[in-house]
């Protein structure tokens, strides 16, 4: 809300009207989380459209607030696969930067102006022109190359939801960085770094900026002038995003640039909450940056986990969206309560999935309310796939229970048992190997062997060869002898059973294949030895790293990885020196879980390292080569790799100690 800047000196003393002025009284509102008061300058009548914008925060925040019957146009807006720049389906209107926000605003209106149909000229100063004639939209996140044709279709389609900013009740607007990039040739900042292959032959063109404090507010104001001009009403809901920065393109730590990019938002969001009448700031950054917790965070450490953004909702309904309908909020309520964890009502998440079908993660949390009572969720998951659900759409249900809930098997069992009985005698697709798939990983999470032994021999035979469950019948079939299920375990390898008073005793390969899955690095380095003495080769010891790294995809394998390459290093090459250069697999293993891990510098590391060890070998050389691609595609100087000479010799009589590096 707009404010007076200058008050006079008696006045602002006798003031006592702020019960939240002194630190010393701010204690219930600091633990165990944070949560600032609110004093909100408007209230969203029921049912209402609010508009998102802004960075990967403002997805989050969509997705709950259309669970609370109001109407978020952002959420219509959906691309082909090939075209998705994220797991979302609208991932590709993520605007992290106030000039990205600005400039998509004048661009709607301009397109209002001229009567709202897009046509070819309408994007010439976005689109960027490959080599091979296909067009890239700057504006949009992934860079995903499409046909000119497509561009101007798609350009279409996003217009027609972002005109719904200029009717909306509410525009809510995370701001996310400050670091953009600039294409000098049209005067416009980009999505993101111009990294991908089609802008090798035209760099020159891009420059690299940090948006100032002066530029950032300007930028936002704007925006919202922009959109008042239209729309007079507008109410604006503005915050910064507590998403940190992937990686800095400045010569700062990540964690500085990240800190010096957000101060210079938050301090945007109250010059312009200072200016601007019902325009109100959200403390949302407040309440994830400064509670002492990271579970307030994804895995990654950067995103906000989705307990915690339900959280804010909350807040945000009890400030703003108060007059939802109490049949949507108490629906929302169960939602959240089944996301922490808590038992939730199944009639009010039945509800919630119904009045909006294509919520994924309503539908899952719906199952997962049900679980305790087979035949209700036997009959939800089977309606589900008998309503024609695509194959890929029954799998992202399974993905999203076994992410959501540690004990996600039986919600997956019963979505499998529907299929097969929704698919009768006919032959099932090879695309619903994946949904057995994270059948089995749940099973193996839960420690249910026995079914697993069950499942995986079903679904070997259904599906022989699939890789991925060949590989997880082998990781059920070690972690059944090791808790004694020898009479069944030989049955998923074809051989005859075994009875449970006479186990066979464990080879040197099960003792190391025992040790990799419980990931104990002493366990790992102890068994190699008696396994390299057997006579196994590195083609065996590589199949049981592989198997366990396929089993454990959904988790963090590189450990594991680093521990077996310490140990292979240790004694395969006693003497120093590089091993047998067949276990070269090994270390390209371990890249490629450091770099899906999000660890860039451990990955390059252990490139660079399988260079040195085998600086003849091809395959290292060009997994080198892969690493710094990817770095380069992502924007990220690989100076070190760079300087890396591969004719030159090993820099040390053994390899970098990995396992440190990975843990």
């Amino acid at each position: 809300m707009a404010a007076d800047r200058s008050v006079p000196a008696r006045e602002r003393l006798r003031d006592k009207s702020n019960a939240n002025a002194e630190w010393s009284e701010a204690g219930p509102r600091l633990l165990p989380q944070v949560w600032p008061a609110i004093a909100p300058s408007f209230v969203v009548p029921a049912g209402g459209t609010i508009f998102t914008i802004g960075s990967c925060f403002a997805r989050n925040i969509e997705e709950h607030v259309a669970r609370l019957g109001f109407r978020v146009p952002t959420l219509s807006f959906t691309v082909a696969e090939a075209e998705r720049a994220g797991g979302r389906d609208n991932a590709m209107l993520n605007k992290y930067t106030p000039a990205a926000i600005q400039q998509e605003f004048a661009w709607t209106r301009r397109m209002l102006d001229k009567g709202g149909t897009v046509e070819a000229a309408d994007v010439a100063e976005l689109a960027f022109t490959c080599a091979d004639g296909m067009q890239i939209d700057l504006q949009l996140g992934g860079f995903r190359p499409v046909s000119p044709e497509r561009l101007v279709a798609r350009r279409q389609a996003l217009f027609d939801v972002f005109r719904q900013a200029f009717t909306a009740d509410c525009v809510v607007v995370t701001l996310g960085l400050v670091e953009t990039w600039h294409d000098d040739f049209t005067g416009l900042c980009i999505q993101q770094a111009p990294v991908t292959n089609g802008f090798r032959r035209s760099l020159d063109r891009f420059s690299f900026r940090r948006l100032d404090f002066a530029t950032c507010r300007a930028q936002v104001q704007e925006a919202i002038d922009t959109v008042r001009a239209v729309n007079s009403s507008a109410n604006f809901l503005i915050t910064t995003s507590p998403v940190p920065l992937d990686r800095t393109f400045t010569r700062d730590d990540v964690i500085t640039a990240t800190m010096h990019g957000k101060s210079v938002l938050r301090a945007v969001c109250g010059e312009i909450v200072e200016a601007n009448e019902r325009v109100d700031y959200f403390p949302s950054y407040e309440s994830v940056m400064l509670t002492r917790d990271w579970a307030v965070f994804q895995n990654d450490r950067r995103h906000v986990s989705d307990a915690f953004v339900g959280k804010i909702v909350l807040r945000l309904v009890d400030s703003y969206f108060r007059e939802a309908p109490i049949d949507y909020r108490m629906a929302h309520a169960a939602y959240m309560a089944s996301v922490a964890g808590e038992s939730a009502d199944a009639s009010a998440l039945k509800a919630l999935w119904e009045a909006s079908p294509k919520d994924v993660r309503a539908f899952a949390h719906y199952l997962k309310a049900l679980s305790s009572t087979p035949a209700a969720l036997a009959d939800a998951a089977l309606r589900y796939v008998g309503a024609a659900a695509k194959p890929e759409d029954v799998v992202r249900v399974a993905r999203t229970a076994k992410r959501d809930d540690e004990e996600a098997a039986t919600v997956i069992g019963a979505i499998a048992s529907a299929v097969e009985a929704a698919a009768g005698d006919a032959a099932l697709p090879a695309a619903y190997a994946d949904l057995w798939r994270l059948w089995l990983q749940a099973l193996l999470r839960e420690e249910r062997l026995s079914e697993a032994l069950d499942i995986v021999a079903a679904a070997t035979a259904r599906w022989p060869d699939d890789a991925g469950l060949t590989e997880l019948a082998g990781v059920v079939d070690r972690r059944a002898r090791r808790a004694g299920l020898f009479d069944a375990a030989p049955g998923v390898q074809g051989g005859p059973e075994l009875p449970p008073a006479a186990p066979a005793p464990p080879t040197p390969l099960d003792v190391l294949a025992e040790a990799f899955d419980v990931g104990d690095s002493g366990a790992i380095a102890a068994a190699l030895g008696p396994v390299l003495e057997s006579g196994a080769g590195a083609e065996k010891i590589l199949e049981i790293a592989q198997q366990a790294k396929r089993a454990a995809r959904d988790g963090v394998v590189s450990p594991r990885l680093a521990a077996l390459a310490d140990a292979v290093a240790a004694h395969a090459a006693p003497g120093g020196g590089a091993p047998d250069a067949a276990f070269f697999p090994l270390w390209r293993m371990l890249s490629q879980a450091l770099w899906r891990e999000d660890r860039r510098a451990d990955a390059k590391a252990a490139a660079i390292a399988a260079a040195d060890l085998w600086p003849d070998d091809e395959d290292a050389l060009a997994n080198l080569d892969a690493v710094k691609r990817k770095l380069r595609k992502h924007g990220i100087a690989a100076t070190s790799a760079d300087s890396h000479t591969p004719d030159a010799p090993p820099t040390a009589a053994a390899p970098p100690h990995l396992t440190d590096a990975a843990e």
